[in-house]
């Protein structure tokens, strides 16, 4: 349940174990697909490797915080999607195919395979920031300790 195929790798990170199948799309470099869709299954296999990192680091615990990331240009020819964690999940258990897939009028897309799943609190605050911020691509929300205390 914890891995998503692309054609470009696995979506786990590894830990140096030759067992561990280590996904190459986190390496930033835009994806090039024959395949509708592939773009997406990737961010959201990146997605879930990072809340995984996230949590590993006490930034992300269980439930607390989340992201969501960007695609796309903004014209007709490719519009923006923005993928979206779900509220409520463990998110160092949380896979690829659990993250929320919304257009700019946030309307969910592609829903999570997981059933029961909804979005995160913070969707709204997200798309106020990609509308005021045209630049931003990505947006993390934390429930860290270092977090909390500067607030």
């Amino acid at each position: 349940r914890r891995y998503i195929h692309t054609a470009h790798g696995w979506s786990r990170t590894g830990s140096s174990s030759p067992n561990d199948a280590i996904s190459s799309a986190g390496r930033g470099e835009k994806v090039h697909h024959a395949e509708v869709g592939e773009e997406g299954k990737v961010v959201k296999s990146l997605m879930s490797q990072l809340c995984e990192k996230f949590y590993s680091k006490f930034w992300m615990p269980g439930t607390g915080g989340g992201m969501s990331i960007r695609i796309g240009t903004g014209t007709t020819e490719d519009p923006y999607t923005v993928f979206s964690t779900p509220s409520g999940i463990q998110k160092e258990d949380m896979v690829g195919d659990d993250v929320f897939e919304l257009d700019m009028d946030q309307n969910v897309v592609v829903p999570p395979s997981t059933p029961g799943l909804s979005l995160s609190s913070m969707t709204n605050l997200w798309f106020v920031v990609y509308k005021l911020r045209p630049s931003t691509m990505c947006v993390i929300h934390t429930h860290s300790m270092n977090a909390q205390l500067v607030t």
